[in-house]
């Protein structure tokens, strides 16, 4: 696992500047690849002006990775402005 973490850490801007389906194939990445270095850039996805699907799956990706801040993110969550997100948030608690 070590090698796809590095890779993706290697990787990250390019893929996260990448068309929606992309950022969301991405962090499903980094969370099945458990690359942990990558929380941080993950929790920015939550927190800049991206789709509900980035949102949602950077939610998912920061709680499979056991981020320190996971569980403050998914309770922000419940208040975002897309119905689809605020459910993530529910099912991630």
């Amino acid at each position: 696992a070590e090698p796809a973490q590095k890779a993706l850490a290697a990787r990250a801007d390019a893929f996260l500047a990448q068309p929606e389906p992309v950022r969301v194939a991405f962090l499903r990445a980094a969370g099945d690849a458990d690359a942990r270095s990558l929380a941080p850039t993950i929790a920015a996805r939550i927190d800049a002006d991206q789709p509900a699907p980035v949102r949602r799956q950077a939610l998912a990706t920061l709680v499979a990775l056991k981020a320190p801040d996971a569980g403050r993110r998914v309770e922000l969550a419940l208040a975002d402005p897309d119905p689809s997100v605020r459910a993530e948030a529910v099912r991630l608690l």
